[in-house]
Protein backbone atom coordinates (compact mmCIF):
# COMPACT_ATOMS: atom_id res chain seq x y z
CA UNK A 1 0.00 0.00 0.00
CA UNK A 2 1.39 3.39 -0.96
CA UNK A 3 2.49 5.63 1.87
CA UNK A 4 0.45 8.78 2.42
CA UNK A 5 2.20 12.09 2.79
CA UNK A 6 -0.51 13.43 5.08
CA UNK A 7 -0.28 12.79 8.81
CA UNK A 8 -2.81 12.72 11.60
CA UNK A 9 -0.71 15.14 13.61
CA UNK A 10 -2.37 18.41 14.55
CA UNK A 11 -0.86 21.53 12.99
CA UNK A 12 1.85 23.00 15.23
CA UNK A 13 0.88 25.95 17.38
CA UNK A 14 2.90 28.37 15.29
CA UNK A 15 2.04 31.99 16.18
CA UNK A 16 4.22 33.56 13.48
CA UNK A 17 3.00 35.31 10.36
CA UNK A 18 1.07 33.24 7.84
CA UNK A 19 0.07 34.63 4.44
CA UNK A 20 -3.45 35.90 3.80
CA UNK A 21 -2.68 35.96 0.08
CA UNK A 22 0.10 34.63 -2.13
CA UNK A 23 2.31 37.71 -2.02
CA UNK A 24 5.25 39.08 -0.07
CA UNK A 25 5.98 42.72 0.67
CA UNK A 26 8.66 44.32 -1.48
CA UNK A 27 10.72 46.69 0.64
CA UNK A 28 13.56 49.09 -0.02
CA UNK A 29 16.90 48.43 1.70
CA UNK A 30 16.59 52.01 2.96
CA UNK A 31 14.06 50.78 5.55
CA UNK A 32 15.48 51.32 9.03
CA UNK A 33 16.84 48.27 10.86
CA UNK A 34 14.43 48.96 13.73
CA UNK A 35 11.41 48.99 11.41
CA UNK A 36 12.50 45.85 9.58
CA UNK A 37 13.03 44.11 12.91
CA UNK A 38 9.58 45.12 14.19
CA UNK A 39 7.55 44.50 11.03
CA UNK A 40 9.30 41.46 9.56
CA UNK A 41 11.94 39.73 11.70
CA UNK A 42 10.08 39.40 15.00
CA UNK A 43 6.69 38.55 13.41
CA UNK A 44 8.58 35.93 11.32
CA UNK A 45 7.46 37.47 8.04
CA UNK A 46 9.43 36.95 4.80
CA UNK A 47 10.07 39.93 2.52
CA UNK A 48 11.77 40.80 -0.76
CA UNK A 49 14.34 43.59 -0.87
CA UNK A 50 14.35 45.51 -4.13
CA UNK A 51 18.13 46.10 -4.07
CA UNK A 52 21.35 44.80 -2.53
CA UNK A 53 23.14 46.27 0.48
CA UNK A 54 26.70 45.85 -0.91
CA UNK A 55 27.68 46.87 -4.45
CA UNK A 56 31.00 45.06 -4.03
CA UNK A 57 29.23 41.70 -4.30
CA UNK A 58 28.60 42.54 -7.95
CA UNK A 59 32.28 41.82 -8.66
CA UNK A 60 31.61 38.13 -8.15
CA UNK A 61 29.66 37.81 -11.39
CA UNK A 62 33.05 38.21 -13.10
CA UNK A 63 34.32 34.62 -12.92
CA UNK A 64 37.86 35.79 -13.66
CA UNK A 65 37.70 37.96 -10.54
CA UNK A 66 36.55 34.98 -8.46
CA UNK A 67 39.26 32.78 -9.95
CA UNK A 68 42.04 35.28 -9.31
CA UNK A 69 40.99 35.93 -5.73
CA UNK A 70 39.75 32.52 -4.58
CA UNK A 71 40.78 29.95 -7.19
CA UNK A 72 43.37 28.28 -4.95
CA UNK A 73 40.97 27.23 -2.17
CA UNK A 74 39.44 23.76 -2.01
CA UNK A 75 35.65 23.39 -2.15
CA UNK A 76 33.14 20.54 -2.11
CA UNK A 77 30.53 20.52 -4.85
CA UNK A 78 27.32 18.58 -5.36
CA UNK A 79 26.74 16.49 -8.45
CA UNK A 80 23.47 16.52 -10.34
CA UNK A 81 21.08 13.87 -9.02
CA UNK A 82 20.08 12.05 -12.21
CA UNK A 83 17.05 10.58 -10.43
CA UNK A 84 15.47 13.99 -9.97
CA UNK A 85 17.35 16.34 -12.29
CA UNK A 86 18.14 18.55 -9.31
CA UNK A 87 20.49 19.13 -6.41
CA UNK A 88 20.15 19.08 -2.63
CA UNK A 89 20.23 15.28 -2.26
CA UNK A 90 22.43 13.17 -0.03
CA UNK A 91 24.80 12.19 -2.85
CA UNK A 92 28.48 12.34 -1.84
CA UNK A 93 30.09 15.64 -2.73
CA UNK A 94 33.20 16.03 -4.87
CA UNK A 95 36.26 17.88 -3.59
CA UNK A 96 38.24 20.09 -5.99
CA UNK A 97 39.97 23.42 -6.32
CA UNK A 98 37.59 26.34 -6.77
CA UNK A 99 39.43 27.22 -9.99
CA UNK A 100 38.73 23.72 -11.34
CA UNK A 101 35.05 24.07 -10.48
CA UNK A 102 34.85 27.45 -12.25
CA UNK A 103 36.51 25.93 -15.30
CA UNK A 104 33.93 23.13 -15.42
CA UNK A 105 31.11 25.67 -15.17
CA UNK A 106 32.53 27.59 -18.11
CA UNK A 107 32.83 24.47 -20.26
CA UNK A 108 29.31 23.28 -19.54
CA UNK A 109 28.16 19.85 -20.66
CA UNK A 110 28.08 16.96 -18.20
CA UNK A 111 31.18 18.26 -16.42
CA UNK A 112 29.33 21.46 -15.62
CA UNK A 113 26.43 19.63 -13.95
CA UNK A 114 27.70 20.58 -10.51
CA UNK A 115 26.60 22.98 -7.82
CA UNK A 116 28.56 24.80 -5.13
CA UNK A 117 26.49 24.85 -1.98
CA UNK A 118 26.99 25.17 1.78
CA UNK A 119 30.45 23.96 2.81
CA UNK A 120 29.72 22.26 6.13
CA UNK A 121 31.87 19.35 7.29
CA UNK A 122 30.29 16.00 6.47
CA UNK A 123 31.21 14.49 9.82
CA UNK A 124 31.61 17.10 12.53
CA UNK A 125 31.44 20.81 13.10
CA UNK A 126 34.77 22.60 13.18
CA UNK A 127 35.85 23.09 16.78
CA UNK A 128 37.50 26.23 18.09
CA UNK A 129 40.37 26.31 20.55
CA UNK A 130 37.91 25.98 23.45
CA UNK A 131 36.54 22.71 22.04
CA UNK A 132 33.17 24.21 21.23
CA UNK A 133 31.96 24.45 17.63
CA UNK A 134 32.74 27.87 16.25
CA UNK A 135 29.61 30.04 16.55
CA UNK A 136 30.26 31.46 13.06
CA UNK A 137 31.40 29.59 9.97
CA UNK A 138 33.00 31.29 6.98
CA UNK A 139 33.77 28.41 4.61
CA UNK A 140 35.69 28.57 1.31
CA UNK A 141 35.55 30.42 -0.96
CA UNK A 142 33.83 33.05 1.22
CA UNK A 143 36.76 33.04 3.64
CA UNK A 144 39.05 34.61 1.04
CA UNK A 145 36.40 37.02 -0.26
CA UNK A 146 35.71 38.74 3.06
CA UNK A 147 36.76 42.16 1.80
CA UNK A 148 33.66 42.20 -0.41
CA UNK A 149 30.93 41.85 2.23
CA UNK A 150 30.25 42.85 5.85
CA UNK A 151 30.04 40.41 8.74
CA UNK A 152 26.65 41.86 9.68
CA UNK A 153 24.49 43.64 7.08
CA UNK A 154 23.18 46.84 8.62
CA UNK A 155 19.57 45.93 7.88
CA UNK A 156 19.88 42.89 10.20
CA UNK A 157 22.32 44.34 12.70
CA UNK A 158 20.42 42.90 15.69
CA UNK A 159 20.81 39.30 14.54
CA UNK A 160 23.92 37.24 15.30
CA UNK A 161 25.38 35.65 12.13
CA UNK A 162 25.94 31.89 12.02
CA UNK A 163 27.32 31.25 8.51
CA UNK A 164 27.78 32.67 5.03
CA UNK A 165 27.61 30.67 1.80
CA UNK A 166 28.17 31.09 -1.91
CA UNK A 167 25.71 29.20 -4.14
CA UNK A 168 26.99 28.76 -7.66
CA UNK A 169 25.87 26.61 -10.58
CA UNK A 170 24.53 26.75 -14.11
CA UNK A 171 21.27 26.07 -15.89
CA UNK A 172 20.59 24.49 -19.25
CA UNK A 173 19.99 27.08 -21.94
CA UNK A 174 16.86 26.79 -24.09
CA UNK A 175 14.85 28.76 -26.61
CA UNK A 176 11.52 27.31 -25.52
CA UNK A 177 8.68 29.53 -24.44
CA UNK A 178 8.36 30.56 -20.81
CA UNK A 179 5.64 31.06 -18.27
CA UNK A 180 7.18 33.99 -16.44
CA UNK A 181 8.65 36.70 -18.59
CA UNK A 182 11.36 35.31 -20.84
CA UNK A 183 12.55 32.67 -18.37
CA UNK A 184 12.20 29.03 -19.38
CA UNK A 185 11.61 27.26 -16.07
CA UNK A 186 11.44 23.88 -17.79
CA UNK A 187 15.24 24.13 -18.07
CA UNK A 188 15.77 25.16 -14.44
CA UNK A 189 17.59 23.29 -11.67
CA UNK A 190 15.94 22.68 -8.30
CA UNK A 191 17.20 22.63 -4.73
CA UNK A 192 14.45 20.28 -3.60
CA UNK A 193 11.85 21.16 -0.97
CA UNK A 194 13.50 21.77 2.41
CA UNK A 195 13.86 24.16 5.31
CA UNK A 196 16.83 25.80 7.02
CA UNK A 197 17.38 26.04 10.77
CA UNK A 198 18.48 29.68 10.67
CA UNK A 199 17.12 32.99 9.43
CA UNK A 200 18.22 33.48 5.84
CA UNK A 201 19.17 36.59 3.86
CA UNK A 202 19.44 35.43 0.25
CA UNK A 203 21.28 37.81 -2.10
CA UNK A 204 20.81 37.04 -5.81
CA UNK A 205 23.80 38.06 -7.93
CA UNK A 206 23.25 36.31 -11.27
CA UNK A 207 20.50 34.29 -12.95
CA UNK A 208 16.88 34.06 -11.84
CA UNK A 209 15.28 32.23 -8.91
CA UNK A 210 11.77 31.00 -8.28
CA UNK A 211 10.94 30.24 -4.66
CA UNK A 212 8.00 28.11 -3.57
CA UNK A 213 7.42 28.98 0.09
CA UNK A 214 5.34 27.40 2.86
CA UNK A 215 5.06 28.63 6.47
CA UNK A 216 6.45 26.37 9.23
CA UNK A 217 2.87 25.38 10.12
CA UNK A 218 2.85 23.25 6.93
CA UNK A 219 5.67 21.04 8.20
CA UNK A 220 3.56 18.00 9.28
CA UNK A 221 2.06 17.67 5.80
CA UNK A 222 5.13 17.84 3.56
CA UNK A 223 6.77 14.46 4.23
CA UNK A 224 10.13 15.42 5.64
CA UNK A 225 12.73 12.73 6.15
CA UNK A 226 12.68 13.83 9.77
CA UNK A 227 9.49 12.31 11.16
CA UNK A 228 6.71 14.87 11.56
CA UNK A 229 5.40 13.06 14.63
CA UNK A 230 8.78 13.42 16.32
CA UNK A 231 9.46 17.00 15.24
CA UNK A 232 9.08 20.11 17.37
CA UNK A 233 8.06 23.37 15.73
CA UNK A 234 9.10 26.13 18.12
CA UNK A 235 7.12 29.34 18.49
CA UNK A 236 9.59 31.21 16.26
CA UNK A 237 9.24 28.54 13.55
CA UNK A 238 12.53 26.73 14.15
CA UNK A 239 12.10 22.96 13.68
CA UNK A 240 14.00 20.35 15.71
CA UNK A 241 13.77 16.62 15.08
CA UNK A 242 13.53 13.72 17.47
CA UNK A 243 16.94 12.75 18.80
CA UNK A 244 18.35 16.24 18.26
CA UNK A 245 18.94 18.77 21.01
CA UNK A 246 18.51 21.91 18.92
CA UNK A 247 16.55 24.68 20.62
CA UNK A 248 14.54 27.59 19.29
CA UNK A 249 17.77 29.60 18.91
CA UNK A 250 19.32 26.85 16.69
CA UNK A 251 21.97 26.06 19.30
CA UNK A 252 22.32 22.54 20.62
CA UNK A 253 22.10 22.12 24.40
CA UNK A 254 25.80 21.37 24.49
CA UNK A 255 26.68 24.51 22.54
CA UNK A 256 24.28 26.72 24.49
CA UNK A 257 25.50 25.74 27.94
CA UNK A 258 29.13 25.39 26.88
CA UNK A 259 29.19 28.97 25.63
CA UNK A 260 27.11 30.20 28.57
CA UNK A 261 29.58 28.54 30.95
CA UNK A 262 32.43 30.29 29.18
CA UNK A 263 30.60 33.64 29.30
CA UNK A 264 29.76 33.33 32.99
CA UNK A 265 33.31 32.26 33.81
CA UNK A 266 34.45 35.59 32.41
CA UNK A 267 31.79 37.44 34.42
CA UNK A 268 32.87 35.70 37.64
CA UNK A 269 36.54 36.40 36.97
CA UNK A 270 35.87 40.10 36.37
CA UNK A 271 33.75 40.39 39.52
CA UNK A 272 36.44 38.69 41.60
CA UNK A 273 39.00 41.18 40.35
CA UNK A 274 36.69 44.04 41.30
CA UNK A 275 35.99 42.46 44.68
CA UNK A 276 39.70 42.18 45.41
CA UNK A 277 40.13 45.89 44.67
CA UNK A 278 37.11 46.68 46.83
CA UNK A 279 38.59 44.75 49.77
CA UNK A 280 41.94 46.46 49.34
CA UNK A 281 40.30 49.89 49.30
CA UNK A 282 38.23 49.09 52.38
CA UNK A 283 41.30 47.81 54.21
CA UNK A 284 43.22 50.96 53.44
CA UNK A 285 40.33 52.98 54.78
CA UNK A 286 40.23 50.93 58.00
CA UNK A 287 36.56 50.18 57.32
CA UNK A 288 36.91 46.42 57.00
CA UNK A 289 34.86 44.41 59.47
CA UNK A 290 35.48 40.78 60.26
CA UNK A 291 33.43 38.46 58.11
CA UNK A 292 30.20 37.41 59.78
CA UNK A 293 30.31 39.96 62.62
CA UNK A 294 27.58 42.44 61.83
CA UNK A 295 28.81 43.22 58.35
CA UNK A 296 26.37 43.41 55.48
CA UNK A 297 27.40 42.08 52.11
CA UNK A 298 28.35 44.71 49.61
CA UNK A 299 26.42 45.00 46.37
CA UNK A 300 29.48 43.61 44.58
CA UNK A 301 29.54 40.55 46.84
CA UNK A 302 25.87 39.88 46.16
CA UNK A 303 26.45 40.24 42.43
CA UNK A 304 29.41 37.85 42.62
CA UNK A 305 27.41 35.23 44.52
CA UNK A 306 24.60 35.45 41.99
CA UNK A 307 27.05 35.05 39.10
CA UNK A 308 28.72 32.06 40.77
CA UNK A 309 25.35 30.36 41.26
CA UNK A 310 24.49 30.97 37.59
CA UNK A 311 27.88 29.57 36.56
CA UNK A 312 27.36 26.43 38.63
CA UNK A 313 23.93 25.94 37.07
CA UNK A 314 25.33 26.39 33.55
CA UNK A 315 28.12 23.89 34.26
CA UNK A 316 25.58 21.33 35.43
CA UNK A 317 23.48 21.82 32.30
CA UNK A 318 26.57 21.53 30.11
CA UNK A 319 27.49 18.22 31.74
CA UNK A 320 23.91 17.00 31.37
CA UNK A 321 23.99 17.88 27.66
CA UNK A 322 27.25 16.00 27.21
CA UNK A 323 25.78 12.97 28.94
CA UNK A 324 22.58 13.00 26.90
CA UNK A 325 24.52 13.09 23.64
CA UNK A 326 25.85 9.66 24.59
CA UNK A 327 29.22 8.36 25.68
CA UNK A 328 31.35 6.72 23.00
CA UNK A 329 34.28 5.21 24.89
CA UNK A 330 37.62 5.72 23.17
CA UNK A 331 36.12 6.63 19.80
CA UNK A 332 36.50 10.37 20.27
CA UNK A 333 38.49 12.80 22.39
CA UNK A 334 37.52 13.53 25.98
CA UNK A 335 34.80 16.15 26.10
CA UNK A 336 35.23 16.60 29.81
CA UNK A 337 38.79 17.63 29.00
CA UNK A 338 37.15 20.01 26.53
CA UNK A 339 35.06 21.32 29.41
CA UNK A 340 38.32 22.05 31.19
CA UNK A 341 39.28 24.25 28.24
CA UNK A 342 35.90 25.98 28.34
CA UNK A 343 36.32 26.71 32.04
CA UNK A 344 40.02 27.57 31.87
CA UNK A 345 41.35 30.84 33.26
CA UNK A 346 44.62 32.57 32.48
CA UNK A 347 47.77 32.22 34.56
CA UNK A 348 47.34 35.56 36.24
CA UNK A 349 43.93 34.60 37.57
CA UNK A 350 45.15 31.17 38.64
CA UNK A 351 47.71 32.86 40.93
CA UNK A 352 45.02 35.05 42.40
CA UNK A 353 43.79 33.76 45.74
CA UNK A 354 40.33 34.96 44.80
CA UNK A 355 40.25 32.52 41.90
CA UNK A 356 40.57 29.14 43.61
CA UNK A 357 38.34 26.51 42.05
CA UNK A 358 35.78 28.72 40.30
CA UNK A 359 34.48 25.64 38.51
CA UNK A 360 32.20 23.25 40.36
CA UNK A 361 33.14 20.44 37.99
CA UNK A 362 36.91 20.58 38.21
CA UNK A 363 37.08 17.21 39.95
CA UNK A 364 34.80 15.65 37.35
CA UNK A 365 37.04 16.76 34.50
CA UNK A 366 39.90 14.45 35.43
CA UNK A 367 37.60 11.42 35.66
CA UNK A 368 35.93 12.01 32.34
CA UNK A 369 34.68 9.81 29.56
CA UNK A 370 34.25 10.56 25.87
CA UNK A 371 31.27 11.82 23.97
CA UNK A 372 29.99 11.67 20.42
CA UNK A 373 26.94 13.49 19.14
CA UNK A 374 24.34 11.53 17.24
CA UNK A 375 24.22 14.40 14.78
CA UNK A 376 26.54 17.33 14.39
CA UNK A 377 24.43 19.31 16.84
CA UNK A 378 22.95 21.64 14.24
CA UNK A 379 19.85 19.80 13.20
CA UNK A 380 21.69 18.42 10.19
CA UNK A 381 21.03 14.79 10.96
CA UNK A 382 20.44 12.48 8.01
CA UNK A 383 18.10 9.62 7.26
CA UNK A 384 19.42 6.44 5.66
CA UNK A 385 18.12 5.71 2.19
CA UNK A 386 18.71 3.08 -0.49
CA UNK A 387 22.02 2.85 -2.36
CA UNK A 388 23.82 4.34 0.64
CA UNK A 389 22.42 7.80 -0.12
CA UNK A 390 21.60 9.78 2.99
CA UNK A 391 19.05 12.57 2.93
CA UNK A 392 19.00 15.48 5.41
CA UNK A 393 16.12 15.32 7.87
CA UNK A 394 15.14 18.84 6.83
CA UNK A 395 14.39 17.77 3.23
CA UNK A 396 11.00 16.62 1.95
CA UNK A 397 10.38 13.25 0.32
CA UNK A 398 8.00 14.90 -2.12
CA UNK A 399 9.53 14.94 -5.63
CA UNK A 400 10.00 18.43 -7.00
CA UNK A 401 8.10 17.53 -10.18
CA UNK A 402 5.05 16.64 -8.08
CA UNK A 403 5.32 19.87 -6.11
CA UNK A 404 5.45 21.88 -9.33
CA UNK A 405 2.61 19.94 -10.97
CA UNK A 406 0.27 20.45 -8.02
CA UNK A 407 0.94 24.19 -8.13
CA UNK A 408 0.73 24.34 -11.96
CA UNK A 409 4.34 25.52 -12.28
CA UNK A 410 6.61 24.63 -15.22
CA UNK A 411 9.32 22.29 -14.00
CA UNK A 412 12.81 21.23 -14.98
CA UNK A 413 12.72 18.27 -12.60
CA UNK A 414 12.21 14.65 -13.59
CA UNK A 415 9.01 12.83 -12.66
CA UNK A 416 9.29 10.10 -10.00
CA UNK A 417 10.06 6.65 -11.36
CA UNK A 418 7.73 3.70 -10.97
CA UNK A 419 10.03 2.29 -8.28
CA UNK A 420 9.21 5.32 -6.13
CA UNK A 421 5.52 4.52 -6.17
CA UNK A 422 4.43 6.93 -8.86
CA UNK A 423 2.41 10.12 -8.51
CA UNK A 424 -0.56 8.36 -6.87
CA UNK A 425 1.05 8.43 -3.43
CA UNK A 426 0.91 12.24 -3.47
CA UNK A 427 -2.72 12.67 -4.51
CA UNK A 428 -4.00 13.33 -0.99
CA UNK A 429 -1.75 16.35 -0.44
CA UNK A 430 -3.71 19.58 -0.87
CA UNK A 431 -0.78 21.95 -1.24
CA UNK A 432 -2.90 25.02 -1.88
CA UNK A 433 -4.52 24.66 1.54
CA UNK A 434 -1.05 25.01 3.09
CA UNK A 435 -0.84 28.64 1.91
CA UNK A 436 2.08 28.47 -0.54
CA UNK A 437 3.68 31.61 -1.95
CA UNK A 438 5.55 31.67 -5.25
CA UNK A 439 8.23 34.38 -5.37
CA UNK A 440 10.36 35.36 -8.37
CA UNK A 441 13.74 36.92 -7.68
CA UNK A 442 15.92 38.68 -10.24
CA UNK A 443 19.56 39.82 -10.03
CA UNK A 444 19.98 42.70 -7.63
CA UNK A 445 17.20 41.58 -5.28
CA UNK A 446 17.28 39.86 -1.89
CA UNK A 447 14.92 37.60 0.03
CA UNK A 448 14.63 37.53 3.81
CA UNK A 449 13.33 34.16 4.99
CA UNK A 450 12.80 33.39 8.71
CA UNK A 451 14.05 30.08 10.10
CA UNK A 452 12.26 26.92 8.93
CA UNK A 453 10.12 28.62 6.31
CA UNK A 454 9.88 25.69 3.91
CA UNK A 455 11.13 26.41 0.40
CA UNK A 456 12.05 24.96 -2.96
CA UNK A 457 14.33 27.03 -5.18
CA UNK A 458 14.47 26.72 -8.98
CA UNK A 459 17.43 28.40 -10.72
CA UNK A 460 17.32 29.52 -14.35
CA UNK A 461 19.47 31.33 -16.88
CA UNK A 462 19.14 34.94 -17.91
CA UNK A 463 16.56 35.62 -20.65
CA UNK A 464 19.17 36.82 -23.14
CA UNK A 465 21.04 33.55 -22.76
CA UNK A 466 17.89 31.47 -23.07
CA UNK A 467 16.93 33.15 -26.33
CA UNK A 468 20.24 32.44 -28.04
CA UNK A 469 21.39 29.22 -26.45
CA UNK A 470 20.63 27.02 -29.46
CA UNK A 471 23.08 29.02 -31.54
CA UNK A 472 26.01 28.12 -29.27
CA UNK A 473 27.81 24.86 -28.71
CA UNK A 474 27.83 23.29 -25.25
CA UNK A 475 31.56 24.01 -25.08
CA UNK A 476 31.00 27.73 -25.63
CA UNK A 477 28.69 28.65 -22.77
CA UNK A 478 29.09 32.16 -21.38
CA UNK A 479 28.82 33.32 -17.79
CA UNK A 480 25.24 34.28 -18.61
CA UNK A 481 24.23 30.68 -17.96
CA UNK A 482 25.56 30.96 -14.42
CA UNK A 483 23.25 31.40 -11.46
CA UNK A 484 24.92 32.76 -8.36
CA UNK A 485 23.73 33.79 -4.91
CA UNK A 486 25.30 34.71 -1.60
CA UNK A 487 23.51 34.18 1.67
CA UNK A 488 23.75 34.77 5.39
CA UNK A 489 22.35 32.47 8.03
CA UNK A 490 21.53 34.09 11.38
CA UNK A 491 20.61 32.55 14.71
CA UNK A 492 16.81 32.85 14.78
CA UNK A 493 15.49 35.30 17.38
CA UNK A 494 13.31 33.60 19.99
CA UNK A 495 12.72 36.53 22.34
CA UNK A 496 9.67 38.73 22.55
CA UNK A 497 11.08 42.24 22.63
CA UNK A 498 13.09 44.34 20.21
CA UNK A 499 14.45 46.49 23.03
CA UNK A 500 16.31 45.77 26.24
CA UNK A 501 14.66 47.27 29.30
CA UNK A 502 16.71 47.66 32.49
CA UNK A 503 19.28 45.27 31.10
CA UNK A 504 16.76 42.51 30.44
CA UNK A 505 14.81 41.37 27.42
CA UNK A 506 15.92 41.40 23.82
CA UNK A 507 15.27 39.51 20.62
CA UNK A 508 16.86 36.35 22.06
CA UNK A 509 15.66 34.62 25.22
CA UNK A 510 19.29 34.38 26.32
CA UNK A 511 20.25 37.85 25.11
CA UNK A 512 23.44 38.17 27.23
CA UNK A 513 24.69 34.91 25.70
CA UNK A 514 24.05 36.14 22.16
CA UNK A 515 25.64 39.51 22.94
CA UNK A 516 28.68 37.52 24.05
CA UNK A 517 28.62 35.29 20.95
CA UNK A 518 28.36 38.38 18.77
CA UNK A 519 31.47 39.81 20.43
CA UNK A 520 33.37 36.52 20.03
CA UNK A 521 32.42 36.33 16.35
CA UNK A 522 33.42 39.94 15.67
CA UNK A 523 36.78 39.50 17.40
CA UNK A 524 37.58 36.34 15.45
CA UNK A 525 36.45 38.02 12.22
CA UNK A 526 38.85 40.93 12.82
CA UNK A 527 41.68 38.57 13.77
CA UNK A 528 41.19 36.54 10.59
CA UNK A 529 41.13 39.72 8.51
CA UNK A 530 44.46 40.83 9.97
CA UNK A 531 45.93 37.37 9.41
CA UNK A 532 44.66 37.32 5.84
CA UNK A 533 46.09 40.75 5.06
CA UNK A 534 49.45 39.76 6.57
CA UNK A 535 49.59 36.59 4.48
CA UNK A 536 48.67 38.51 1.34
CA UNK A 537 51.41 41.05 2.01
CA UNK A 538 54.01 38.35 2.64
CA UNK A 539 53.16 36.70 -0.67
CA UNK A 540 53.87 39.98 -2.46
CA UNK A 541 57.36 40.22 -0.93
CA UNK A 542 59.90 38.55 -3.21
CA UNK A 543 63.03 37.04 -1.66
CA UNK A 544 66.23 38.89 -2.48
Amino acid sequence: MAESFMTSQEPPNYPGWTPLDAHLDRVSPSITPADFLSFYVLPRRPAVFTAHFADSLGRWTDLDYLNNKAGSVTVKVERLDTRTGGFGSGLPRVEMLFSEFLDKLRKGGEEGEMYLTTQYDDETEAASEDNLPDPFTCPPPCNVLKDDYPLRPGILESLVPHQVNLWLGRSRGSSHGSSHGDIDWTESRSSGLHHDHHDNLYVLLSGYKRFVLFPPSAHPYLAFYGSASGATVHANGAVAYEGESMGSDALSERERWGWETKRLQGVVNDLKKKRKKEKAAAKCGAKLKLKGIGRKKTALEVELETAEEALESAEDKYLDAIGEEGFAGEAVRDDFDALGDVLGVNDELRLNDEMDDASSVSETISASGSVASRTNGKGKGKAKEDNEITEPLSFSRMPTSVLHAKLALPSGSASPSSTEGGPSIHEDVDLKSLKPIVVYLKPGEMLYLPASWIHEVSSASSPSVTATSQKRSREDMSAGDIHMAFNYWFYPPDGTSSAKENGTGGIYKMQPLFDYLGTVIEERWKDSEQTGHSESASKRIKPS
